[in-house]
């Protein structure tokens, strides 16, 4: 269970902050620390709702122009806003379907996913067709990306499934999640 709890750590990019606290002052003072750093607070609750917290003791102006980018960047879907916010979604999901954000294989379907929610691209007429864009794409061989992408699938709770159902599957749960919060679903 430690190596596991190491991993996700170690998966914990820059931006995240991990803040333990004691006791009702102590909670104070690490929001106004944060704030006074940052400039705003961003929380997920466990409903998966977004909520900001901006500063605007010293510079009211800074805070209206960052309330005006984070509503700007939350209506039309651009920005560092959601590029965060769909990390958080994507993480979740691969994690509730069990798999291990370590493996190669899972970093291959991650990227394909991402592809085909954010950007737009279709889906793949073949798994094989995948494993070589993946292959030219991330300096692999063919064999290397098919195994690791097979593996990761077997070792999480989707390993009944084909390959391009687990990715169709991801994006379908990825989609819903990021139009549930926005309001659309």
């Amino acid at each position: 269970m430690e190596d596991l709890e190491m991993k996700m750590l170690e998966n914990i990019g820059d931006s995240t902050g991990i803040y333990v606290v004691c006791n009702d002052k102590s909670l104070l003072e690490n929001i106004n620390g944060l704030l006074s750093r940052n400039g705003m607070l961003c929380v997920r609750d466990n409903n998966g709702k977004v909520s900001y917290l901006v500063d605007g003791r010293s510079d009211k102006s800074q805070a209206m122009m960052t309330v005006s980018g984070l509503m700007s960047d939350h209506f039309l879907g651009i920005g560092e806003g959601r590029d965060i916010y769909y990390e958080m979604c994507a993480k979740a999901v691969f994690m509730e379907a069990g798999f291990d954000m370590s493996h190669t294989g899972t970093a291959v379907i991650y990227l394909a996913v991402k592809d085909m929610v954010q950007g737009g691209r279709r889906r793949y007429s073949s798994a094989k067709n995948m494993y070589m864009d993946f292959a030219n794409r991330l300096h692999m061989s063919f064999d290397q990306v098919s195994r690791d992408v097979r593996y990761a699938v077997n070792a999480s709770t989707m390993r009944k499934y084909r390959t391009l159902t687990v990715v169709a599957h991801l994006v379908t749960m990825i989609s819903e999640e990021l139009t549930r919060d926005q309001g659309i679903a």
